[in-house]
């Protein structure tokens, strides 16, 4: 699975079902915000990323209070748990690529063999499929 850095963000704060999938949501959304603020400061002449910075603390009291924390950290590689409502708990291996300097695309693995590779497969099924 492959998502877009400002995809997820914005899904972070804004999908209700995302704050059921991350089992350590509130963490999350503390790295994601402080991310984004690396981002921001890289790129300040992005209009496109003012005005997402501007929606998220208007739609979202968490992400505005993250946001006036001015934390600052890079996206790291980390393992992170999930819950699914069809397939359940799994594990995933987060990777971050950088196709250019102001995004990123984060990619999810599971341990091969694992009862969350087998998860994922029924993941990727069900959506090929449908």
């Amino acid at each position: 699975m492959v998502i877009s850095g400002r995809t997820k963000v914005r899904m972070l704060f804004l999908d209700a079902h995302m704050r059921e999938l991350y089992v350590h949501w509130p963490e999350k959304t503390r790295e994601s915000v402080a991310y984004l603020r690396m981002l921001a400061a890289r790129h300040a002449e992005d209009p496109k990323l003012a005005e997402m910075v501007g929606d998220l603390c208007v739609r979202s009291s968490r992400f505005a209070a993250l946001w006036a924390d001015h934390a600052v950290e890079e996206c790291e590689p980390a393992v992170r748990e999930f819950r699914h409502p069809v397939v359940g708990r799994m594990t995933l291996h987060q990777e971050v690529l950088h196709p250019d300097a102001s995004d990123q695309l984060l990619t999810f693995t599971a341990e091969p063999g694992s009862p969350s590779a087998a998860a994922l497969h029924l993941l990727a099924r069900a959506v090929y499929a449908g």
